[in-house]
């Protein structure tokens, strides 16, 4: 949501507050950034193939026009 929020202000701070209830001064748009942890290189890979399907499929339909 924070990194949508450039772009969708109005949409991202609805959802912020739909996800559960916050306080006065609690808005998306003062929110700190995440801290980085350590990567998980088993989510990277599930994510990777999870693209690479979705990029084969398209690659199908557009090859067969659909």
């Amino acid at each position: 949501l924070k990194l949508l929020h450039p772009f969708m202000p109005f949409l991202t701070e609805e959802v912020w507050h739909h996800i559960r209830e916050r306080k006065e001064g609690e808005d998306l748009i003062v929110a700190s950034w995440p801290e980085k942890g350590a990567r998980d290189a088993k989510l990277e890979a599930e994510v990777k193939h999870a693209f690479d399907l979705v990029t084969a499929v398209r690659n199908v339909r557009n090859e067969r026009g659909l």
